[in-house]
């Protein structure tokens, strides 16, 4: 099993159309690592390498495998 922590927030964009963005860090409990997130798609690579330990050559939760 595995734990992470998610935290998200929304940042205030220093420009013009002064539209804020999405930041965050993912913290894997188990190992200590965490990652600083620009993009909220950055969360599935993060944890991905550790869901794939449970299930080496497994597709992708969420994905089947092709036949």
């Amino acid at each position: 099993m595995h734990t992470f922590v998610l935290r998200v927030w929304l940042e205030p964009k220093e420009s013009r159309d002064g539209i804020p963005e999405w930041r965050g860090v993912i913290e894997h409990i188990n190992s200590g690592k965490n990652q600083y997130l620009k993009e909220l798609d950055e969360i599935g690579a993060f944890v991905w390498p550790f869901l794939e330990s449970m299930n080496p050559g497994g597709p992708p939760p969420g994905k089947q495998r092709q036949i």
